[in-house]
């Protein structure tokens, strides 16, 4: 098997993803829930997608049966880290009014100092 550049890995573990969540929503008790009492979630990097607003993200998102978003918050990012503080509230309104969560935020920040 040769190696896969980016674009090919991101497209692969997006694709290997969904069909994960479109299989597990039919299975009658998943390994996580059946051993820890948890159901399965899945949330999908939405850098790929920044060119649409939030809520079309969400929409497009929850039909594919995705349950969240992690968001990209950076520069040049869904939403930039200056606006954080007033754009996150709006994200995650469009997030809950399609029935997803924002499970992850993906900054910039590289290291603590």
């Amino acid at each position: 098997m040769s190696p896969l550049n980016r674009r090919q890995f991101v497209t692969r573990s997006t694709q290997a993803a969904v069909a994960l969540a479109a299989t597990s929503r039919f299975a009658p008790e998943s390994t996580a829930e059946l051993a820890f009492g948890l159901e399965p979630r899945f949330a999908a990097f939405t850098e790929s997608f920044q060119s649409w607003p939030i809520p079309e993200v969400c929409a497009k998102f929850k039909a594919i049966g995705l349950d969240g978003l992690d968001l990209t918050v950076r520069p040049g990012g869904h939403i930039e880290p200056q606006d954080a503080a007033r754009k996150l509230p709006d994200a995650a309104k469009a997030a809950r009014d399609h029935g997803l969560q924002l499970s992850m935020l993906t900054t910039a920040i590289v290291a603590g100092g």
